[in-house]
C-alpha cells in the first residue's frame, strides 16, 4: 500500500469513511476542523492510503502541524501509521521544515505512537498533550 498526497475535496468521501471506521473518537469530533483550514486558505495538504488511513497537515514556514491522523480500526498496528508519518517526514526534509508539530488527547492510547516515533510532549492544553519532533534529531524508529 502506497502513501500518496491527494485532493481533499476530491476525496471527501474516502476521508469520511475512514474516519467513521478509525475507532477514535476525537478524530470522529475533530474532523470538520480539517476542512474549515481549507476554507481558510491555510496551505493543506492530505497524505492518504486509499480506503485505510490519511494525515492532513498544514504546511507553515518552518514546519508543519499535523491536524488528523487516522487509520481504519481493521488496518491499525500494521505499520501504515509509520508509513504515513514517514511520507510526512520525507515532505519536510524536501522543503527544510525543521519540525512536526501536533495535539494528541491524553485518553486516547495512540498518543504513544507519537513518543516512539521520537515525538517529545512539550505542554499540555487542557486534555491534550502538545507533542513537537525537531527533524535535526534522530528518530527512535
Amino acid at each position: 500500500m502506497k502513501a500518496e498526497f491527494i485532493d481533499y475535496d476530491e476525496k471527501l468521501p474516502m476521508l469520511k469513511e475512514i474516519v467513521k471506521n478509525c475507532g477514535s473518537k476525537s478524530v470522529k469530533n475533530s474532523f470538520s476542523f480539517v476542512g474549515l483550514l481549507k476554507y481558510r486558505k491555510a496551505d493543506l495538504r492530505v497524505l492518504a492510503i486509499e480506503n485505510v488511513g490519511f494525515l492532513a497537515f498544514v504546511k507553515c514556514k518552518t514546519h508543519i502541524n499535523i491536524y488528523e491522523f487516522a487509520i481504519t480500526k481493521e488496518e491499525q498496528r500494521k505499520g501504515l501509521g509509520r508509513k504515513l508519518m514517514d511520507e510526512a517526514i520525507n515532505f519536510c526534509e524536501a522543503n527544510n521544515l525543521g519540525c512536526v508539530k501536533l495535539r494528541a488527547m491524553k485518553s486516547e492510547p495512540f498518543y504513544n505512537f507519537y513518543l516512539k516515533y521520537g515525538f517529545q510532549i512539550v505542554g499540555e492544553k487542557g486534555e491534550d498533550y502538545l507533542f513537537e519532533l525537531n527533524l535535526n534529531e534522530a528518530r527512535l524508529i
